[in-house]
């Protein structure tokens, strides 16, 4: 039987370039299903009418170009939501597939309706999807035209700080992280971002704030500007999840309250292995003082020579 049911599909040209999505409705005697793709005018479209959730199939062969491909994220008999669907609807839409629901935003209790607004677009000029057998192009941080290789959203399935890359994550794949923003981890997720440099960006990649661990002074602190001044606030010890708060005080802020929604954090991990070459010193180098060493020292603001929020300033990526 040829047939794609209660599933979530993408259609993508030779390069991964995603061209339709197609998912299911909720688990109701509606049985509509959803076809998502995006007009030359750059709207998003929605089709509800050409399939129904027990035929995804009907009408795909069309829609596949030549050396295209279609990606099946199934349904597990047993498994509602499976865990397949919602890395699909989680990494393609920023949207998250509910029994009663269908598609919604993490967090939600109501069913998603603001196609043109969705917190990811997978139709964007930078949007791929990769597997494999197909080789990956190197991506790399651009600060004051010095470069470090980085990756996009790090899985969390082991610590941050063994790697040996800069992280760029955005704000959607950090809140379909169950208890990232609290630092909770879990059995399967290590949340922990610790000693590390973190900065937050708009869209653009215009700083926002920094957070940095001080390893010889065993403080911590997040640098903000007035417009006028660099601002410094310091924490008596360093945190283990930089991305909550660097204490208990009922004054701490999680990084997600100060984080544009089309904004970005980059994380620099300390990698001890990498000696005087790691990303966090790099972010250092780039961002505090040149000169500093990959003993993460800070002694007070005036520490920094470059000031990352002046006009200009940006965290760039190729």
């Amino acid at each position: 039987m040829y047939r794609m049911s209660n599933i979530f599909l993408a259609v993508t040209d030779k390069d991964g370039n995603i061209l339709v999505i197609r998912s299911f409705w909720k688990w109701t005697n509606d049985q509509h299903g959803y076809q998502i793709t995006q007009n030359e005018n750059g709207d998003i479209q929605i089709d509800t009418k050409s399939f129904d959730r027990n035929n995804l199939e009907v009408g795909l062969n069309e829609l596949v170009p030549e050396g295209g491909y279609v990606f099946v994220f199934p349904t597990v008999t047993g498994e509602v939501p499976t865990p397949s669907v919602l890395f699909g609807t989680r990494n393609l839409l920023g949207l998250e597939w509910d029994l009663n629901l269908g598609l919604k935003l993490p967090g939600s209790s109501v069913s998603f309706e603001d196609w043109q607004n969705l917190p990811t677009n997978p139709f964007a000029d930078d949007f791929k999807i990769e597997w494999s057998h197909m080789p990956k192009k190197e991506q790399y941080v651009v600060i004051s035209n010095q470069e470090y290789e980085m990756a996009e959203n790090f899985s969390f399935d082991t610590n941050i700080s063994l790697e040996t890359k800069v992280y760029r994550f955005d704000k959607a794949y950090l809140d379909s992280l169950n208890g990232f923003w609290q630092g909770e981890s879990t059995e399967d997720k290590d949340f922990e971002i610790k000693l590390a440099f973190v900065a937050i960006t708009d869209n653009e990649g215009k700083v926002q704030l920094i957070r940095l661990s001080n390893a010889v002074q065993w403080t911590a602190s997040q640098i903000t500007f007035d417009g006028n001044n660099l601002i410094e606030q310091q924490w008596p010890y360093a945190s283990e999840y930089m991305q909550t708060s660097y204490n208990d005080t009922e004054s701490s802020i999680i990084l997600r309250d100060l984080m544009p929604e089309d904004g970005y954090m980059y994380v620099f991990p300390n990698n001890a292995s990498l000696q005087d070459d790691n990303p966090r010193t790099f972010a250092f180098k780039t961002m505090v003082n040149p000169n500093a060493k990959n003993d993460a020292s800070f002694p007070d603001i005036s520490y920094m020579t470059i000031n990352p929020f002046e006009e200009g300033f940006i965290i760039d990526t190729k």
